[in-house]
């Protein structure tokens, strides 16, 4: 009894202790000037981010996200944050990356499943912010035909209306200074940005996938008859992997949570799976995170167990 009250005390404090870090997310990557510069400016209170619509700081990753995504910011909702796309290591400078938005509980809920190609870069991304104000808007619409006008002016409205004269000047003045100390310059028609921002993308060595942001690759994708589009058992699935390109398996680390139902347990098996043949890709900054995933969830298991057992006991 004493014994598994230990175990179950040291397994109580590795859970605790397992947080992620900005360290196991960017890997080998650098954090870009750009997001630094923005650090520095929210650290001396030059500006209040929060006030356009967002936070800095990393979050928990979802079971549904894309694996090859670096989070940087949130927006205090839903779950929902932003992050950097690397499309697999192809991109090797952050401040280039496009910028997703994931809103994880919208996943299954509409065609975008709550994934979203939202800026071509980081200064797009605070441009883009500058303008609409609050992501979320985006949730449940097309950003190739929705109403950006209407809505964002009703925002603003709305501000005017409930937020107190400090709050509209702190916002004012957040919106003022990142033009000024980035340069950015107006968005224009939001429409056409994303009209012409998912053309270029889908252009470009593009592979498609069921997230909807699709990965583009260094040459002509390497698609095979072997690429897996239904669920298929541990055993199987190993085996299948090692008859797929790379590219096939890119695909399939994107496609595996709407091939799977992923919050069954049996879902951590596949993720135990993906791992193992990230690290064989090379693809060990993703593979991390997943692990790290994994080995938390394997903890929290075992301390169930052992809570079922002592409460037996006594």
């Amino acid at each position: 009894m004493r014994l598994a009250f230990f175990v179950l005390l040291l397994i109580t404090n590795n859970l605790s202790a397992q947080q992620m870090t900005e360290t196991l997310f960017y890997g080998t990557y650098e954090k870009p000037a750009s997001l630094l510069k923005l650090e520095e400016l929210i650290n001396n209170n030059q500006i209040n981010t929060n006030k356009i619509g967002f936070l800095l700081g990393t979050t928990e990753p979802y079971s549904t996200e894309p694996q090859d995504i670096i989070p940087f910011a949130r927006t205090g909702g839903d779950g929902c944050y932003f992050a950097f796309l690397t499309d697999f290591g192809r991109i090797k400078d952050l401040e280039l990356a496009p910028i997703v938005f994931i809103s994880p509980t919208d996943f299954f809920q509409n065609e975008t499943n709550g994934c979203f190609l939202f800026a071509r870069n980081f200064l797009d991304f605070l441009s883009i912010m500058n303008t609409i104000l609050l992501a979320d808007i985006i949730r449940f619409e097309n950003l190739e035909t929705m109403d950006f006008d209407t809505i964002i002016n009703q925002l603003k409205f709305e501000h005017q209306l409930y937020d107190s004269a400090k709050e509209n000047q702190i916002r004012e003045n957040t919106i003022n200074q990142l033009k000024e100390k980035f340069n950015l310059t107006e968005m224009g028609n939001l429409n056409a940005y994303y009209k012409d921002f998912y053309a270029e993308r889908r252009s470009n060595h593009y592979i498609e996938t069921k997230d909807g942001i699709g990965i583009v690759v260094e040459d002509v994708p390497s698609l095979t008859t072997q690429i897996i589009e239904e669920e298929l058992d541990p055993l199987a699935l190993e085996a299948r992997l090692q008859k797929m390109s790379v590219d096939d398996r890119k695909k399939f680390y994107r496609d595996a949570p709407h091939l799977y139902i992923t919050y069954q347990e049996s879902y951590w098996s596949i993720k135990e799976i993906l791992v193992k043949q990230l690290n064989k890709d090379h693809l060990s900054r993703e593979a991390g995170v997943l692990s790290f995933e994994v080995n938390r969830h394997r903890l929290f298991q075992q301390k169930q167990e052992l809570d079922k057992k002592m409460l037996k006991k006594n």
